[in-house]
């Protein structure tokens, strides 16, 4: 099913190419719909689409640059235009650029768009076979996938892992290795700004892989929200404790080169050292252990990162869901792991911060009781009232009215 973004501002134009064909049954889905062009690079940034239909005139980023813009990213996107009958000269200038074709806004009809869009996923179509048939010759496709699936989320074997790493040049099996586990803390403000964010994170990669140029060999994968691992041989001759001094040396060359080129902190954590694959599992389990064992203050690193995400953001419409999802866990694990360390739900945890800020804005006079239930993420004044009891044993006014002192 191939992703398509429509980018028109006028919304009788967009939601009418939306809902005029049965998307469907031509192999494709609309994913997303922008009103104006810099709201579509965003967009295309944050999802990838295959296919993307846009106004040539729209407001803050016009259609041109933003064909620039995706072209500078991926030759393989496919562009059809929506144009007037006027804008001829610059559908020219698209169509050079490697646009489909383009849509007549005023006279274009179902057939003529259904006509467009199945050219774009033939070419599609033929491109993907053709990427399928490179096979081995995507070898850093090749490297990424085979580490995740083997290391992190363990569901290929150690045989097949084996033939593949050979085939894709991974590290030599019969060598002494040390995985380091880091996570990027600052990872969520890589989405800040125009820069796309595959952008940034291929450009953390380059700089990851200029840093390991200088060992013997070492390998760079990304896993799942800002995490990544690093995979390097350790010197047969070397002592226990002259790995452990190439360790610290590869940790701190490591967060120099990150924050020197990117201005982004990192947090680490090592394996032990071991030789061939199959004990490699066991040391992504390891170093990821000793990562969160030294961040968050004693707690886990996800729990950390999720205390700060409420403090930080207590006053917005949050649940369990939302939270798990910014720190790129699932719901249930993020609930275990409040219970466990924080011996509290995370429901209660979430009202205690949002009571505790509540009783600093109460000595305002001025604020109406809703208002501060509003102000602190209750959006219903009576179970503001109703959980600010429960925990201070009295209602927010009597607490106002200088009853605090009881609590």
């Amino acid at each position: 099913m191939y992703k398509v973004l429509i980018a028109e501002d006028e919304a009788i134009v967009r939601l009418g190419l939306k809902n005029m064909l049965d998307w469907e049954s031509m192999g494709m889905q609309v994913t997303a719909l922008a009103g104006d062009g810099e709201e579509a690079w965003q967009l295309y940034c944050e999802g990838s689409p295959d296919i993307v239909i846009t106004d040539i005139r729209m407001p803050r980023l016009d259609g041109m640059e933003l064909i620039r813009r995706i072209r500078r990213m991926s030759a393989g996107t496919k562009i059809i235009i929506l144009t007037c009958i006027d804008d001829l000269t610059m559908v020219q200038q698209a169509l050079e650029m490697g646009a489909t074709g383009y849509i007549l806004k005023l006279t274009a009809g179902i057939e003529e768009v259904a006509r467009l869009l199945n050219k774009a996923k033939s070419a599609l179509d033929e491109e993907r076979i053709v990427q399928e048939s490179r096979g081995w010759f995507d070898v850093d496709a090749i490297r990424q996938k085979i580490w995740s699936e083997y290391v992190v989320e363990r569901s290929m074997g150690l045989t097949e892992f084996e033939e593949y790493a050979r085939k894709a040049g991974l590290c030599p099996e019969d060598a002494p290795l040390q995985l380091l586990v880091f996570r990027l803390p600052d990872y969520e403000r890589l989405r800040d700004g125009s820069d796309s964010l595959i952008h940034r994170r291929k450009y953390i990669r380059d700089v990851i892989r200029n840093f390991l140029a200088k060992y013997p060999y070492g390998e760079c994968f990304q896993h799942r929200g800002g995490e990544y691992g690093i995979l390097y041989g350790v010197p047969e001759e070397c002592t226990p404790e002259e790995a452990e001094g190439l360790c610290g040396e590869v940790i701190q060359s490591l967060a120099q080169a990150l924050y020197q080129n990117v201005g982004i902190r990192v947090n680490c954590g090592v394996s032990n050292v071991e030789k061939g694959y199959s004990g490699l599992p066991g040391m992504y389990l390891r170093a990821l252990k000793n990562l969160e064992e030294k961040e968050g203050e004693g707690l886990p690193l996800r729990v950390a990162q999720a205390v700060r995400y409420i403090q930080e953001n207590f006053h917005r419409e949050l649940s369990l869901q939302s939270v798990a999802e910014k720190q790129g866990i699932s719901a249930n694990y993020l609930s275990h792991m409040f219970t466990r360390y924080l011996n509290i739900s995370f429901t209660n945890y979430l009202n205690n911060v949002r009571v505790e800020y509540s009783k600093k804005l109460l000595s305002d006079p001025s604020l109406k009781i809703y208002e501060i239930s509003g102000q602190v993420g209750f959006y219903s004044p009576a179970y503001f009232i109703r959980v600010f009891k429960n925990a201070t044993g009295l209602t927010p006014t009597e607490y106002r009215n200088g009853g605090g002192h009881a609590t």
